[in-house]
C-alpha cells in the first residue's frame, strides 16, 4: 500500500515512541521526513517507511469519499 496522496494536505498527528508528545504536521510533511526530533524530549525519532504507512493508514478516515 503507498502513501496516500489524499492525505498530503491533512494534519496527521505522531506520538513519540519515548515520550508520547504529539507532534501535528500535513501528510506531505512526513513523506518528506526521514527522522524528527522530539519537542518533547528532545529524542531524535527515525521514521521509516513502515511507520510512515502505519500513520497514514491510522488516518485513513480523513479521506474525504
Amino acid at each position: 500500500m503507498p502513501l496516500s496522496p489524499d492525505l498530503r494536505d491533512k494534519l496527521l498527528t505522531f506520538n513519540c515512541p519515548q515520550c508520547r508528545h504529539a507532534l501535528a504536521k500535513k501528510g506531505a510533511w512526513f513523506m518528506a521526513m526521514s527522522r524528527i526530533k522530539c519537542g518533547g524530549c528532545g529524542h531524535t525519532v527515525p521514521i521509516t517507511y513502515g511507520d510512515k504507512l502505519a500513520l497514514f493508514e491510522s488516518h485513513a478516515q480523513l479521506i474525504d469519499p
